[in-house]
């Protein structure tokens, strides 16, 4: 069994098509530079205005050094710049 790990970026903000559009294109970048990014999702919460982001990685190690990305970096930026609330958890799953 491998353990897959699991990142989230809980996300405040009024969402417009513009923002939403970025927001795809930095994490389709992300997914295109990681091939250890197993899948991303970006998704709404119950609250319209909470956005979540799921990165799934191979493992920790992985999970770690997207960290210090660059294109991890681009996006918390952009995130950093509209959204008025940014939570981050990770977490481990087995796979089997």
């Amino acid at each position: 069994m491998s353990k897959l790990a699991i990142n989230t970026i809980e996300l405040q903000a009024k969402m417009d098509n513009n923002l939403h559009m970025e927001i795809l294109s930095l994490l389709k970048n992300i997914k295109r530079v990681s091939p250890q990014c197993v899948e991303y999702a970006l998704t709404q919460s119950t609250n319209l205005n909470v956005w979540i982001i799921k990165f799934t990685w191979i493992d920790a190690a992985s999970m770690h050094n997207h960290f210090s990305s660059e294109s991890l970096q681009s996006l918390l930026t952009l995130l950093a710049s509209r959204c008025s609330k940014l939570y981050f958890e990770k977490t481990f799953s087995t796979e089997g």
